[in-house]
């Protein structure tokens, strides 16, 4: 009788297990469920889930997709092997999303991270073996390297494949679900998905600056540390957060004497401080060629770029033996194969991932991925260094990103995914674009189980938190979190963070926008010309600029009353028709009530319903 009482136990504790199972963790795809009809593809050339791209974020949504088990998934890349601009373009050095000690990008970022040794700097051929090697690990993955996209198959808005060339054969391939995981958007931009270029959202021709990585020999790497701690020592020494430093795996510095002392044989290129990761036969990777006004999207911009760019790295060698004694009998060994391109498309998605909600450390509740990186954006042409805009300590990414607007079926992973070019100077980094693959991929296999359209879950708190726990237990991370900045408290903040979004303020790495400081009328003037050409284009113009040119260099403080002043003289506008007049009309303001001022006035200005002008 005990026997059978035991036996009934172990029974029902079994059916408890299996009924929390079913709760916690989402059906699989499988060939005999009656669910799954229809949904798993077994003819030659067609896939169950396409990944177009072979950086790690396409990796990390093929991986993802194929751990459904029976679901069929094609990989394919341009390069001869898997990796991207980590294998290829030899960026080495990880930009980490760390909160303290904690990796917020974990899953399949993280177990690469593990593979390659937990370091910073990584070896690159050591990276490309251990990407085949996860890849391999999954049968149902076939990957087709030196495969070069072509064409989207569109039918009624709904993508259904996609044309590749391989060897020179076009070939058409179909899938249920697409993830464009390409540098550029290519399949979303094919596929007639609206997008925009570079930093067009804020009305900036210019683009960041793009990186050719060269490889040196010949250096030491532990005299190597005694010249980076003597530059500290000369150069940074009083610094409370220093530039440079040097650790087992990854050296960077050199900042002052790479700007300022560097004379570059192209007039659009430039040497920044130097970012080192060191290779396993002791070579060293070098991050820190600028070159400008490249079209990331033309091929004979990007192919005139490689080869300047190499002949650049020529004459960078012989400076860098005046930076230190470990450089004395550096050498060329190489260039990458392909250029760091930071930015061309940024595809327009269910949501628009903007600064604010970096800087605000914002929980979102569909959120499938988590970031921390600086909002780093770098020089856009040789007459600036870039700027930092902020840095968050924790922030998540919403499913909406990932989700392009009008074509149906398809998702869009890495650095072209839907943010702002302010927001992207974090977003685009790698390991942060790898959650996403991953949440691709998850995603992508729960619609083909639910037989549902990927969008018609952005509205779905069911659907997005059974998505979120299947990718919590395949080892991502997802937090509930909540944390709030500083500058959330400032009075005027809601008002003026269109600013941060422009990219008009730049908090660096403590978030300090200086809202306090006095503003002075040059401070005012160019607050409202900047605002005006990044976010009010259509009604900027030289002639208005004109008229305010007398107020650019003076540095009298601005008051209410200067500012009415100013108003009337050039927008024939009285400010008392748009803002409060303060008690005291004379008190020099603090920049964020300037920048409050200046965002009612140029509302004013540029609202059609303001009918009360003077003139």
């Amino acid at each position: 009788m005990t026997n059978i009482r035991k036996i009934l136990t172990i029974a029902f504790l079994a059916v408890v297990v299996m009924l929390m199972w079913m709760v916690v963790e989402p059906k699989k795809i499988s060939k005999e469920s009656e669910w799954a009809k229809g949904k798993i593809t077994s003819e030659e050339g067609k896939y169950d889930v396409i990944v177009v791209g072979s950086d790690p974020e396409g990796i990390a949504a093929a991986i993802s997709a194929a751990k459904s088990g029976d679901a069929k998934i094609l990989l394919t890349g341009e390069e001869k092997g898997p990796g991207g601009l980590f294998t290829y373009g030899w960026l080495n050095t990880i930009d980490m999303s760390v909160n303290g000690s904690n990796i917020l990008t974990k899953g399949i970022f993280l177990d690469f991270y593990n593979r390659i040794g937990n370091t910073e700097s990584f070896d690159v051929k050591q990276a490309e073996q251990a990407f085949l090697d996860m890849i391999s690990e999954h049968e149902n993955i076939e990957y087709m390297p030196n495969t070069k996209f072509k064409k989207a198959i569109v039918n009624n808005n709904i993508i259904e494949g996609v044309v590749v060339e391989k060897e020179g054969v076009e070939t058409t391939y179909y899938g249920k679900r697409i993830i464009d995981a390409t540098r550029d958007g290519d399949v979303c931009a094919d596929a007639g998905v609206p997008y925009f270029v570079g930093m067009e959202d804020v009305n900036i021709k210019d683009k960041m600056a793009v990186t050719l990585v060269f490889k040196i020999a010949g250096v030491d790497w532990t005299e190597l540390g005694q010249d980076v701690n003597k530059y500290i020592e000369t150069y940074e020494k009083d610094l409370v957060h220093k530039s440079s430093g040097i650790n087992e795996s990854t050296a960077w510095g050199f900042g002052k004497l790479c700007y300022d002392k560097y004379t570059p044989i192209h007039p659009n290129m430039k040497l920044r401080g130097l970012n080192m990761g060191k290779q396993n036969d002791g070579t060293i990777l070098i991050n820190a060629l600028q070159i400008f006004d490249v079209d990331g999207l033309d091929k004979s911009s990007m192919d005139k770029a490689k080869v300047d760019g190499k002949a650049e790295c020529e004459n960078i060698i012989k400076h860098l033996k005046s930076l230190g004694k470990s450089f004395e009998n550096a050498y060329l060994v190489d260039v990458a194969e392909d250029l760091y391109v930071r930015e061309t498309r940024h595809i327009k998605g269910e949501y628009t991932l903007m600064a604010t909600d970096l800087l605000e450390n914002t929980n979102f509740w569909d959120k499938v991925g988590m970031g921390s990186y600086p909002i780093d954006i770098q020089s856009t042409s040789v007459n600036n260094t870039g700027f930092v805009i902020a840095s968050p300590k924790q922030y998540s990414i919403p499913y909406r990103c990932i989700i392009p607007l009008n074509i149906d079926n398809l998702f869009v992973v890495g650095k072209a995914a839907s943010y702002s070019s302010v927001a992207a100077g974090s977003a685009r980094t790698v390991p942060t674009g790898m959650t996403l693959g991953e949440a691709a991929g998850v995603a992508a296999i729960y619609s083909l189980i639910e037989d549902r359209i990927p969008r018609s879950f952005i509205n779905d708190k069911k659907a997005i938190e059974k998505i979120q726990r299947i990718i919590v237990n395949q080892g991502g991370y997802l937090p509930e979190f909540s944390i709030k900045d500083k500058n959330q408290d400032y009075a005027e903040y809601e008002k003026i963070k269109e600013y941060i979004n422009l990219g008009l303020l730049s908090g660096g790495y403590n978030n300090e926008f200086g809202f306090n400081k006095e503003a002075n009328m040059a401070n005012f003037t160019m607050g409202v010309v900047n605002l005006l050409q990044r976010g009010r284009s259509e009604h900027y113009s030289e002639e208005l600029k004109n008229r305010m040119m007398k107020y650019f260099n003076e540095s009298e403080g601005v008051t209410w009353e200067k500012a009415q002043k100013f108003t009337k003289e050039i927008f024939y506008i009285e400010l008392g028709n748009i803002s409060t007049m303060p008690t005291d009309i004379n008190k020099v303001l603090t920049r964020g009530e300037m920048y409050s001022l200046i965002i009612d006035i140029v509302n004013g200005y540029t609202s059609k319903s303001l009918v009360s002008y003077t003139i």
